[in-house]
């Protein structure tokens, strides 16, 4: 699985120019987005939800706790 270090060091760019490309932040030269997209989908990249949800600190899920199920006896 590759991170956004491999992606940066195979680029020859920064991690927060990669990390820039991958929010979509307005200010990156079209000519680096293009080669650091090219570069992200040749490695099949994708976002660790984990590490996002840790960096956010939100999770989105919502855990349910319920009394009214009852053990199975075999």
């Amino acid at each position: 699985m590759a991170s956004i270090r491999d992606i940066a060091r195979l680029s020859g760019y920064s991690v927060s120019m990669v990390s820039r490309v991958l929010n979509q932040h307005p200010y990156v030269k079209a000519e680096k987005r293009a080669h650091i997209q090219k570069i992200i989908a040749e490695l099949d990249y994708t976002a660790n939800q984990n590490a996002v949800n840790l960096s956010i600190g939100k999770t989105r899920l919502i855990g349910v706790i319920s009394t009214l199920h009852k053990p199975r006896l075999f």
